[in-house]
């Protein structure tokens, strides 16, 4: 019997239940990443967060922090924002650019709001847009705590987007009180709502000084890394078993992004002996009278993608990527995953539907 589960509409995460200070659908953190064509690389972003004080607080505490075990990465890595950005010089000492040439960014009016699909342009030169607001998501490589019996002090170190390259560092900050612990830990990703103090001090791996923004938060909440590196424009909400041949499949979740679909799904091979091997250039998805093809195989989905191989009484929970559904406006879709089974006696294929 067909199941039919109710569109619920988020512009980019899902949080995890349970988390502390929970954003809630962050609806601005968006950023288009064209899969099919290749991913984008992220933008490194250096996110301060400072919440549950009053400003006074707030600015007060800040001023007596010891930014040593911020930084941690040389002498001159100050954070004010009236500093300019290092040069590096050149062997000429002449410039042919013609100035008409270079690109100028226009000015951004004073309420705009910096998200992950702008976070570009407030890196480029995080002191000119002190003051925006922000809201942007990243994973957490390291965490530097300098708490207090009364206040939570966290440093985290992140990768914007989840995009573990040198180019997507960034530092954040997150001060409130000690109301009760963070579930928030290393290798987490999460959401900040907040805005924009300034540049702060970096040096990335060439050895160069730069400079990146500085974000007090307002908000800060645990998310799905998937949902940061590969934001949802629709998600579907399932909690749709099936098990054949002593292999259970459920499904958590379908997702709509502009490059993709993808189903969340734990696999499980509860049979002794026999190996189970998910078939994902025979897997396909059907909306509208028309086949998406699975596209499991693109690099850009390592990261997330349901391992194709159990062996006998293991478990594995990932994705499933489909070919995009262009313009969708409703309607059912239909997960159609086949499943073979290897054994002594010979192997066997099954088939397991899901329909939203």
């Amino acid at each position: 019997m067909p199941h039919f589960i109710a569109w619920q509409i988020q512009a980019n995460t899902i949080l995890k239940s349970g988390s502390e200070g929970v954003v809630g659908r962050v609806a601005s953190i968006v950023r288009t990443r064209p899969v099919i064509l290749g991913a984008v690389a992220s933008v490194a972003a250096v996110v301060a967060i400072w919440a549950g004080l009053t400003m006074g607080q707030v600015r007060d505490s800040f001023d007596n922090i010891n930014p040593g075990p911020i930084t941690g990465i040389g002498d001159d890595t100050t954070s004010t924002p009236g500093d300019s950005l290092p040069t590096t010089p050149t062997d000429d000492d002449t410039d042919d650019t013609d100035p008409d040439d270079i690109p100028v960014q226009p000015p951004l009016p004073s309420d705009f709001k910096f998200t992950d699909a702008s976070f570009n342009i407030l890196a480029s030169d995080p002191d000119k847009y002190a003051n925006h607001n922000v809201t942007i998501s990243g994973k957490i490589y390291e965490i530097v705590d300098q708490s207090s019996s009364s206040i939570v002090l966290l440093t985290y170190r992140i990768f914007g987007q989840a995009d573990e390259s040198d180019d997507s560092r960034a530092v954040i900050m997150y001060q409130r009180g000690r109301l009760q612990s963070s579930s928030i830990e290393k290798g987490d990703c999460i959401a900040i709502e907040g805005k924009v103090r300034g540049g702060f001090g970096e040096v990335n791996s060439l050895g160069q000084d730069v400079r990146v923004p500085l974000i007090d938060s307002t908000n800060v909440a645990e998310m799905e890394c998937i949902n940061s590196a590969l934001p949802p424009l629709e998600t579907v909400e399932l909690d749709v078993s099936q098990s054949l041949g002593g292999i259970s499949l459920t499904a958590h979740r379908v997702q709509l992004a502009d490059d993709h679909v993808r189903i969340g799904i734990t696999a499980k091979n509860t049979d002794g002996g026999d190996s189970v091997f998910i078939r994902e250039k025979e897997s396909f998805l059907i909306h509208g009278g028309n086949t998406f093809q699975n596209i499991n195989h693109l690099l850009v989905f390592g990261n997330y993608k349901l391992d194709s191989s159990l062996v006998a009484e293991s478990e594995a929970e990932g994705y499933m990527f489909f070919e995009p559904v262009q313009s969708y406006e409703g309607g059912s879709m239909v997960f159609k995953i086949i499943i073979e089974k290897v054994g002594i006696s010979g192997n066997t294929e099954y088939t397991f539907i899901f329909t939203t």
